[in-house]
């Protein structure tokens, strides 16, 4: 039996009633393609997830496009804080090489994933309230214990991460000045820089809350700046101390240790080759293992 012939006829023509459903997809297409949302935040100052970012309600609906200059921690909180609809769906494009983390509040369920590189996309649907899904270009991740910087601790909160001019007395230093460095980045938009004068020595010696008995990674970029020799010695509170010199590049530092009280002190101590000198820290983080 022949096929039957098919008169060509311009789609433009067909009417949409004629279609069944495909009004209804035209529109999910538009909303689709409608503009992103920018955001932006850090790990320690993560951005949290509104309804104002709705470009349609019922269910929510929106996407977001994540223009941070370092890792952003994106969070869900509790459906008690933030009223999400049921259904409600999140797409985040990581617009930029840093990635994005998913976190939760505490009663939140959801994949903690997070996003492998720009122009990947994470989709997140809220299935029941306080149940996420995430799906789309993602990896899974090992979600750490952070002591330091200390999330809640204003002081503590980006301190050595990504030093900014409003907590730069964060950071406890002797016989040493602070100062914000710009220029001079293994990453990111800011150092710390341990200035000493008169030839004097002097270190950073920044204090952490650990537990005695458990094990801590500690973990930081370092260089020698000018006139200056740095060095990893006579760390407090722990087993072993690391001894170490710093160099003239960039270097990341990693080193656990065993706390052996209830506070663990890192040093870094700073020697002048001439009446003064510096050298540059950036990124101090410990975590519990």
């Amino acid at each position: 039996m022949a096929e039957p012939k098919i008169k060509n006829k311009n789609v433009a023509d067909i009417p949409m009633t004629k279609v069944v459903g495909l009004s209804d997809e035209i529109e999910a297409i538009k909303s689709a393609v409608s503009s992103y949302v920018s955001i932006t935040g850090t790990f320690y100052e993560p951005y949290t997830a509104i309804l104002t970012n709705a470009e349609n309600i019922e269910p929510y609906y929106t996407k977001l496009k994540a223009d941070n200059t370092d890792i952003l921690r994106y969070v869900i909180p509790l459906n008690s804080e933030v009223e999400f609809p049921i259904g409600s769906r999140i797409i985040i494009r990581q617009n930029t090489d840093n990635v994005i983390k998913i976190d939760v509040s505490d009663g939140v369920s959801c994949d903690i994933v997070q996003t492998v590189g720009y122009g990947s996309v994470v989709m997140l649907e809220q299935v029941e309230t306080d149940v996420w899904y995430a799906m789309g270009g993602i990896e899974s991740y090992d979600k750490e214990t952070i002591v330091y910087p200390d999330i809640t601790n204003s002081e503590d909160n980006n301190a050595l991460s990504d030093w900014e001019a409003n907590n730069i007395t964060a950071v406890s230093v002797s016989n040493a000045t602070r100062e914000v460095e710009t220029t001079d980045l293994p990453e990111g938009t800011y150092a710390c820089k341990i200035i000493t004068s008169n030839g004097t020595s002097g270190n950073l010696a920044e204090p952490v809350n650990t537990e005695s008995g458990e094990t801590y990674k500690v973990s930081f970029w370092a260089k020698n700046g000018t006139d200056a020799a740095g060095r990893l010695v006579l760390w407090q509170g722990v087993t072993t101390s690391p001894d170490e010199y710093l160099t003239s590049d960039w270097v990341f530092y990693e080193h656990e240790v065993e706390a052996t009280s209830t506070t663990i002190t890192p040093r870094v101590y700073i020697y002048p080759t001439s009446e003064s000198g510096y050298i540059l820290i950036k990124g101090l983080k410990v975590i519990k293992l």
